[in-house]
Formats: structure tokens, sequence, C-alpha cells
């Protein structure tokens, strides 16, 4: 043991000096086993070689004391496996066919006779995992290629290898995804917690934590996905291991060209839809590698070209109408217009007709470029017509320098270009379908090393940089309807009328966004004695700059179209153009020993570092803290003049002492893993596992999103039912309009500022994973399994509000006060002490200084203090390829239940009208929800038959090579939340 604890240490004092790495081995499978003779003598010496015969390419090992063997490190396919030693003849089975990450043991018997004699055995490796204690399953390229996947994407798969659910998928709405990318939670896991790797470099989009895209279904040779109680190696995020691999070109050429057609002519109409949703798309390309040179030097390169064209589906809206502009809203009001019954409007409305000259004349201005009403409802319909473009490039190159000694080169490029539905249609209505460009890039670089027969070095190197430009659509802003702001840009506004139409859109205006990543990675393999020792250190940096245009055009919203017409507004919310520029770093160290204690247990154990480096914000410091006892103190920053008390910014003694992070680093995280295997019959046809670890995640670059919009930097405000209305919000607001401003240190603090703040002492994420399994493989093909998967996550994000309004109950005494859980609040003589209209004044801060604290409206500040649990039954069985017919299934019985903020992600809150009575910190564990993750049942199953080749020539024309595949998948749903009204 002492020289196990040795190894490690001195593994760890390598991996420094070295490069890091995320999960080295994620690219390649392994194979083990012991040699014996016919009696079941160990036989040590024998020379064991692992020959990958589409390139000739081998690997050689000797058998040890103990007649072990390990050959790791194994690039995927097929495989020749022989044993050579002298007074035995030669063994050799071919049919050895290795997938991503397996790790399968193989028993060589040799029978006693010479060398030069050979006896050939036919036969694949066994399907049991004999060393891994992880739950997963791979998809292999059989089903990457045949199963039938709607827009070609291979993530889709994902959810067939059972407890994965799949939460969203990426629209080019949306902001820092690839579209057509979907999210996942694999076993109760956060919806960014997965680790995706390509080549064994990392793959993940650290803006959103979701996945770059993969290679499409003819680049791609495989993919597997693990979770649960991984060895040390795996780390970065917390939940699934998502290992995939491109493929390689081979000694031989290979080539392919494709097209797949979706068109609204092929398909039926949607029950719920009024007319076919005239889809088409084609997605067209190839494929084609090969040798340089035989055995030595391979290329493979591959593209996928993909159009849509999609006319409008059918939305609806209501719009005003002739009578409306004229005050005559008795038509809008009736019975005929109005499904729940007819109403009566309030004032200034008398018999639901209003004195024109009452109207907003922001109002009638917009109204006259709206598309016109259909019926005297003020009906109007539109579509956003939809008209995008995708690329996908795909190469690699792989060169065997000696036997000991090979390095690879690959590149991934997508890119998708879509136009804005305004730019398409030139309906105002059609404004919030913005367009988007993004381009992806992904380079890696791989070398792996022999050295002697017991030690490997793997290292990669990853660049992946991603922009994502979002182009809203161009029309006017408020200030040209007559709106006494000022915005930028001068053609976008957000307007949402509810029951109404809606304009623009917070999440539709102008983003560009830029992240770049950079890793390297080390992991070095040690076979000594029944020890399979690994060590690796992993180093990531990343860089992520966006500029945001979403409250500079101002957002209003409106309770109805009515309120619209006469100028009320519901709220109204504005800021500056924003930047968000932050680095961040991440650390992994770790040592990992598989140690096979007897010829049928093998136990794995090891230890993970990874320190917690908080994002930084260097470049422009926007970053800041908030504390209650210094603002009672009326304790102020030094960095700008006019800030409230309470608010520290870098350069602040009481900011924190981790550079322009306000959170502190956290050098203590360690993560211990321990795995047991046992083979109970030792014939490698059954095991019985068990594991346990601790896995950190790491936090998303957009985490940190809505920081700079609020003061002094955005200066973000939001307003409650503005006395000014549509056409002058800030009419009534002490200053003013305080926009524009330039920041300075003696930049103004508007009232009722928005805030995003921090606390030191938060904590990244973790969870512990613990699993209990059995596997059995009947006959040479079938295999079926049964595990127990549970875990606990810890310190999930959310956001709490830190300065609710306080609820006064009732109407206010006669000299016009309230009181309440302590706090006096004055308004007018005998009103109602608490209305939305007066929500930032009953807040906490302005309630304990009304001059100072009027400047904080919402303070929202990350909350740690998020769990989850999960717990699941996974069944599986599977049929390996043989006959023409391969088939899985799976069951998986879960539960899943979190705290109310466990969501995953920093929400912007809003106190509405102050249900809080005091500031909120921390997850209640008495408040429970149901994540999205908790979906209880899941079915999937999928198959493979593939026609023989016929003998006769007109049958071997028409029949053989035909296959059919198909996907089968059945849940119980996920939770939602019924509401009243």
């Amino acid at each position: 043991m002492k020289l196990i604890l040795s190894c490690l240490f001195h593994g760890f004092v390598i991996g420094v000096v070295g490069c890091g790495m995320v999960r080295g081995q994620g690219a390649t499978a392994q194979i083990s086993g012991t040699v014996t003779d016919q009696s079941g003598a160990v036989l040590p010496g024998a020379e064991i070689t692992a020959t990958q015969t589409e390139t000739n390419v081998s690997r050689n090992a000797v058998s040890n004391e103990t007649g072990s063997y390990v050959l790791p490190n194994l690039p995927v396919g097929p495989y020749r496996l022989e044993a050579a030693l002298p007074g035995f003849r030669t063994f050799a089975q071919t049919g050895i066919v290795l997938q991503v990450n397996s790790n399968p043991a193989i028993k060589i018997v040799l029978e006693v006779g010479q060398v030069t004699e050979t006896i050939e055995v036919q036969a694949n490796a066994s399907m049991v995992e004999t060393r891994s204690t992880g739950v997963g399953a791979v998809i292999e390229n059989a089903r990457i290629l045949e199963m039938p996947l709607v827009g070609r994407q291979v993530y889709d798969l994902v959810t067939l290898i059972g407890a994965a659910v799949q939460t969203s998928t990426a629209t080019p709405l949306n902001r820092a995804a690839y579209p057509g990318t979907p999210t996942f939670t694999i076993a109760g896991s956060l919806n960014g917690g997965n680790t995706v790797t390509l080549d064994g470099a990392m793959h993940n989009d650290v803006a959103s934590n979701t996945a770059l895209p993969l290679p499409f279904p003819d680049a791609l040779q495989e993919f597997k996905v693990e979770t649960s109680s991984l060895p040390a190696q795996y780390g970065f995020h917390s939940g699934a291991a998502i290992n995939a691999v491109t493929k390689s070109g081979t000694n031989d050429f290979h080539g392919a060209l494709f097209e797949f057609v979706r068109n609204y002519k092929f398909n039926s109409r949607s029950f719920f839809a009024a007319k076919q949703d005239f889809l088409k798309r084609n997605q067209f390309g190839g494929t084609f590698g090969g040798p340089i040179k035989q055995n030595k030097l391979f290329f493979f390169g591959g593209y996928q070209g993909t159009t849509t064209r999609q006319d409008p589906v059918i939305q609806r809206a209501n719009v005003p109408t002739a009578a409306m502009l004229a005050g005559d809203f008795t038509a809008f009001s009736s019975a005929a217009c109005r499904s729940t019954g007819a109403i009566t409007l309030g004032a200034p409305f008398v018999n639901n007709r209003v004195d024109p000259a009452l109207l907003s004349k922001a109002a009638i201005n917009l109204s006259k470029r709206l598309p016109p009403p259909q019926d005297q409802c003020g009906l109007a319909e539109f579509g956003n017509p939809v008209k995008s473009n995708e690329s996908q490039l795909v190469g690699k190159l792989d060169y065997n320098l000696s036997p000991t000694h090979s390095i690879f080169g690959r590149y991934v490029g997508a890119f998708f270009d879509q136009p804005s539905g305004y730019e398409l249609s030139q309906n105002l209505l059609s404004t919030p379908a913005r367009g988007s460009n993004l381009k992806v890039n992904s380079l890696v670089f791989g070398d792996t090393y022999l050295i002697g027969s017991k030690i490997i070095n793997s290292f990669r190197a990853t660049w992946n940089r991603t922009t994502d430009l979002k182009k809203p659509a161009s029309f006017f802003a408020a200030s040209e309807l007559g709106v006494n702001i000022w915005n930028y840009p001068s053609d976008y506004m957000t307007l949402a009328v509810t029951g109404g139409f809606s304009i623009g859109g917070a999440g539709s205006s102008y983003l560009h966004w830029a992240w770049t990543t950079a890793q390297v990675s080390d992991d070095i393999s040690v076979v000594r004695g029944n020890h399979q020792l690994s060590f690796g250190v992993s180093a990531m940096g990343y860089q992520s700059n966006s500029h945001h245009n979403t409250f500079s055009g101002g957002i209003f919203t409106v309770n109805s179209l009515s309120d619209f017409m006469i100028g009320r507004l519901q709220s109204y919310v504005q800021g500056l153009p924003y930047t968000l520029w932050v680095t961040n770093n991440y650390l992994g160290i770790y040592g990992q020993d598989s140690w096979k204690m007897k010829p049928n247990l093998t136990l794995s154990y090891g230890l993970r570092w990874e320190p917690f480096f908080p994002q930084q914000f260097d470049r422009l410091k926007q970053a800041n803290t908030f504390q209650w006892d210094l603002f009672r103190q009326g304790v102020k920053t030094s960095q700008f003049v006019n800030a409230p008390p309470g608010v520290f910014y870098p350069g602040d003694p009481q900011f924190g002492s981790n550079g322009t992070s306000p959170i502190n680093k956290r050098w203590q995280d360690l993560a211990p893993r321990l795995g047991l295997v046992w083979d109970p019959a030792r014939d490698g046809k059954m095991v019985v596992r068990a594991g346990y670890g601790i896995f950190y995640d790491m936090e998303a670059a957009e985490l940190n999103l809505a920081t700079p919009q609020g003061p002094p930097w955005g200066g973000k405000v939001q307003l409650t039912n503005p006395a000014g209305g549509f056409d002058d919000p800030f009419r009534a607001e002490p200053g003013g309009n305080p926009f524009p401003f330039t920041l300075s240190q003696n930049v103004a603090y508007p009232d009722s500022g928005v805030f995003t703040t921090f606390e030191h002492n938060t904590h990244e994420p973790y969870v512990q994973q613990w699993n209990l399994g059995i596997q059995r493989q009947f006959g040479n093909d079938w295999l079926v399994s049964a595990n127990y998967i549970g875990n606990e996550l810890v310190h999930l994000y959310g956001s709490s509000e830190l300065n609710p309004a306080i609820y006064f109950p009732g109407n206010a005494s006669a000299n016009g006060q309230c009181f309440a859980q302590g706090y006096t609040f004055t308004t007018t003589p005998n009103a109602l002490c608490s209305t939305t209209a007066n929500t930032n004044n009953r807040r906490i801060t302005t309630l304990l200084n009304p001059v100072e604290g009027k400047k904080l409206g919402n303070i929202g500040s990350w909350d740690d203090g998020g769990t989850r649990s999960y717990n699941a039954l996974l069944l599986n069985t599977q049929k390996r390829l043989s006959k023409g017919v391969s088939m899985t299934a799976n069951y998986t019985w879960s539960h899943c239940l979190g705290t109310a903020i466990g969501s995953g992600t920093l929400l912007q809150s809003s106190a509405g009208n102050g249900v809080y009575l005091t500031p909120t910190r921390k997850g209640d564990r008495g408040n429970c929800t149901t994540p999205a993750a908790d979906v209880r049942h899941l079915v999937n199953a999928t198959g493979i038959i593939s026609m023989p080749n016929f003998s006769s020539g007109w049958m071997n024309t028409l029949a053989s090579n035909w296959r059919l595949s198909g996907i089968f998948r059945a849940d119980s749903g996920s939770a939602f939340t019924i509401v009243s009204g």
C-alpha cells in the first residue's frame, strides 16, 4: 500500500509538471484479462498484441506474475488480439470491436504446442464491464446512422440510454446556445451539468453550460453516456459524461453522399393546426476518408448543409380598430368579441367609451403602423416566416509516427444564419422574431506516446470559439412615436400588451457575444502489477465578451388594449446598453488506482482536486456586493460618489480580496471516488458493482448577465404604473429622465435601480453520487442489467430578493400612516396601504433611509441554498448486432425532488406587489418543488433489422442491404403548476 500511495503522490507531481486534462481516456477503450493454460494455471510473460485491423496499428503488453494484462488507451474500432509464449501455440481472436470508453475483459487460454502454430478464435469481446463502476451505454455507429432522427441531431439519441430527460432545445432566439442543441438532465443532474468531450477534448459551451454541436451522423463514429460514481479522471461538471469520437480514415478509401428531404407535402396536418406547416428542409453532403500513406497517415473529411424554408404558422393578435381610435370600445368589450362575456371598462371610460382627447398620442401613432384589423374585434392574423441556412465542416488527420507514438488533429466548424421575421414579412407583429448568426469553431491536437509496455501518456490541446450575433428587427424607436424618452438604437423598442399584441421584445433585442476557450490536458496511465494507475491535470481558461441592447430601447408593459389606448402602463424598464466581460480558469488534478485485488474482484479508488475559481470581471470591473449591516451604518463605497450605502465595488476593502470577483476562492474542494466490481462466477459473464463519488460543477459564463444591467453601468430602472404613462414615463420621477449618462466616479444613481449582487462565501454546486448494480451476459450477444442510482445535489444557484417591499395590510390612518413588522409607511390618508404603484416606496431600504435607500429597488442576490435529490431504478437489456438484428430497451423508475430555488440558474427577481415580509436567503428545505428532471417513468426501445445478402442476382439487387430501424419512447410526463384564474 505504501508503494501505491507513493505512486499516487508522484503521479500528482508528474501531472502538475505536465499540462492538464479533463478526461484523457474519453475517446479510447482498453482490453484487459488474464492468460492461463488449459488447467487454469496463470502464465506470466506472455506477449499480448492488439491490432486495429482497419489501420494495422498495434499495441503490445506482457502478462505479469499473476497472468494479468492491460492494454489501455486503445483507439476504438475492430481488433485482432494475439498472445504468444514459448512452449504454447499462438492464440488469436478476431471479431473484437472496441467501443468508446469500454473495458472488455478477454480471457486467453494457451494450449501446449509450438509458437508457430496458431489457434484462431472468432468472437467479439465480452459485453460485461468488469472494471467500470459507472452506469452508462454506448450509442454505436449503426444506431447513429440508422435511427430516424428529426433534423439529424445526434444529441437526440442521448435520452435512449435511460434516466435521461430532455428539458429544452435551443432555438435561434436563444442566447449563447447553438440552435437545435438539446439540454438534458441525466440521472437528476443540473440542466447544464453534463461534460461533453469530442476526441478526448472538452466540447462544452461555456457560455450556457450546454454542448457544442457534435459532427453530423455520417462523420461521428460513436458516443458513450456515463453517469454516477465515475472514476477520478472525470470532472469539470457534476452530471453525466458524454464522450464522442469523430470518424477517422483507414487503409481503405471510403466515402458517401447523401441528401435527406423533409417536405410538408409528405406530412399530414397536425390535428390542432388550422393548416399544414409548409416546412421544406433539405440536408445534403458527404464524407470521404482513407490513407495518405498506408499504415501511417490517414485523413477524413465531411460536409453537411441544411436549408430550411417554412411559410408562417398563423398567429393571432388584437390591434386597435378605427372605432377604438375614435374612443369607442363598445364592440371590443361586447360578448361577441370576448369568450368570457361582456365587460365594463373602468374610468376614464364611460359606457365603454372615452373622450378621444384622452387617448395617448404615442399609442395612436403606433396603431397607425400596425396591420389593419380583420374584424370589429381587432383580430389580426400574422406569421413569422423561416429561412435558415446551416453548414458543418469536419476534418481529421491521424499520423502514426512510430509503433509507440501517434498524433492527430481535428477540426469541427458549424455555421448558422437566419434573418429576422420582420425582415422577411415586413409585418410589425413579426418583430419579436429576431435573426441569428452563429459561428462555432473547434480545434484539437492529440498526442499519445508509449513509454515501454506499461506507461502511456495522452496529451490534448483544445481551442473552441463561438460568436453569436442576434439581429433584431429594424423598424422605429419609441421617441419616433412621440414618447418622451432617450432610446438606443434608433430603430427598436419593446411593447407587450396583454390580450393585444407585442412588438420587439427584451429577448429579441441586439446581442453580440463571443467566447473563447483554451484547454491543455495530459493523462498518464501506468500498469504496475495488479494496479492500473492513472494521473492527470486539467487546465482550462475562457474569456466571454457580450454586448447587449436589452433595455436601452425601453420596455413597455401594458395590462390591456384599452389601457394601451389611454397610455396607462403597468411597468416601464430602461437602461443603457451594457457589456459583460468575464474570464475564468479551471484546474483539476487527480490520481486513480484500479486495483485487481483478486482475479474476480477490482477495487477502484481515487481523489480529484478541483479548487473553485469564481468568475473575474477584469476589464470593466462590473461586480458589487451588498451588505445590510453597513447599509444601516451608512457606510459608502469610495468608487462612486453618489452610490447608496451598503453597495461596494472592486477597490473597496469591503468588496473582498479575490480580485474583481466578490466571491471567495475555495482551495479545499476535494472529490473522492470509490468503486468495487465483483465477478462472482469468475467467468466474466456477470458482475456486481457499487460506487460512490463527489463531483463539483462549474458556473456558466452567462450566469452574471444581470450584473452590468444595473447602476452604475447600465443604470437599469423599473417603474411601476408610472404617472406619465406611455407618452412620458419619467414625468413624475424625481430628477426626471436619467438617460443617457456617462460612467464616471460622479455618475448619478437613479431611484429604484435594479441591482444584482453577490455574497463572499457563495459555494459552487456539488453532488454526492452512489450506485449499486448487477450486469449479466447471456449467450454471446445478450446483456441485461439492473442499477440503483442515487444522488444529492447541494448549493444549487437561485436568486433571493434582498430588498422586498413590505406588505402593509388594510388602509392608511387619517394621518396617512401604515404599520407592519415594525415599519412605518406614509401614504395618502385612508388610501389602500399596499398597491403596485407604491411598491418601490415600500422597499426596506427606502423605509429605513428614505433619502439614500430609494436608489435601491430590486436587489437580486446569488443564493446557493438550493438542493436536489434523485433516486432511480434503471433496468436495461441489449442485443448486440448478430444475424442482422440488434436492439436495446430500458425502463427507468425515478423520483427527483428539490428546494424552491434549485433551478440551477440565476434569475432576475421581482418583488411584485410585495408579498415578502423580510429579506430572504438560502433555500428552504421545507419548500420542496418538483424539478423538470422528475419524470417518474421512462421507457426507451430501439431496433435495427438488416436484410441478408442474397446470392441470386435479381434478389441481391432488389432485397439485399435493406434495413428497418425504429425508436419507441414513452414517459409519464413532467410536473406542471396549476394556477387559478
